[in-house]
């Protein structure tokens, strides 16, 4: 049973990155056969311009499918491309915004080789929905940066890295993951400038996961096992002490984040907070 529940889990963690890339692929193929889907349409009016249907015939539409399915299958998948946008929150220039603030901050702090194989960095938000703001779920915003790199578990970092999978921050009224830990740190009236840990010497990665931070033994061996620090700066509107957003950055070292890195990645939390916050 729990097995069943870790699979909805995931496929609901990861559902509108598969929206994302459907919509995508999708749309680079009907690039290439829309002029061919228009002409079958236009031939087979022209040949029985006195058939088409009529629009409130809906056995004309019926008659006629294939003009059906091609506008349905156009409006579902520009639909769901804004369905997404108001998901999320803010504008996909706004998410571009945010993957250039994080190379610009990467690259201030860390040397050329450490981005190619140590460090990556990305941005989480609070999921929007129609109606109000979840508290509960974070969607990544952003792709890690660096999108390509020579980290050594290749396959699960570019599995894992994609931008649009969303993380449910509790489990039972306990945090999941240091991300869990920030969020509810925050909204609970108790956040931090930062929330860091590096992991023990020797520690069985898995198991560390499940004891420490509450995953489940499942999602915990689809995390990264060669992450030994990580690091949460939590962007908080100032007035309100809302949370906008969390900064987080992983790394395959276990001193990556000493004080002085820390201290330097609050100096471009302003950046974050400008873009998270502008209309």
């Amino acid at each position: 049973m729990q097995r069943i529940e870790d699979y909805v889990e995931l496929l609901l963690a990861n559902f509108w990155w598969y929206a994302f890339n459907i919509r995508k692929w999708l749309g680079n193929v009907l690039a290439f056969i829309m002029p061919v889907i228009i002409g079958i349409v236009l031939k087979e009016a022209y040949n029985s311009i006195s058939q088409l249907p009529n629009v409130w015939s809906v056995t004309g539409w019926v008659t006629h499918w294939p003009i059906l399915l091609t506008l349905i299958v156009l409006f579902g998948i520009w639909g769901l491309g804004a369905l997404q946008l108001h998901l999320l929150g803010f504008q996909q220039s706004r998410a571009d915004e945010l993957f250039n603030a994080s190379k610009w901050m990467c690259e201030d702090l860390f040397t050329k080789s450490e981005i190619e194989s140590v460090v990556r960095c990305t941005v989480w938000v609070p999921v929007g929905t129609l109606t109000r703001t979840a508290t509960n779920r974070l969607i990544q915003a952003t792709d890690y940066f660096p999108m390509q790199s020579r980290l050594g578990i290749t396959h699960t970092y570019r599995k894992s890295g994609r931008r649009f999978r969303t993380y449910g921050v509790s489990k039972k009224g306990d945090s999941v993951g240091i991300l869990g830990f920030t969020a509810l740190g925050c909204l609970n009236g108790a956040g931090q400038d930062s929330y860091a840990e590096r992991l023990p010497a020797n520690v069985d990665f898995v198991n560390h996961m499940v004891e420490r931070w509450n995953f489940s033994r499942f999602k915990a061996s689809r995390l990264t096992p060669d992450r030994k620090a990580y690091l949460c700066v939590p962007l908080l509107d100032g007035g309100e002490r809302k949370l906008l957003g969390i900064l987080y950055l992983d790394s395959n070292r276990p001193r990556t984040f000493s004080d002085e890195v820390v201290f330097a990645v609050l100096k471009h939390r302003p950046r974050f907070k400008r873009i998270l916050t502008k209309d």
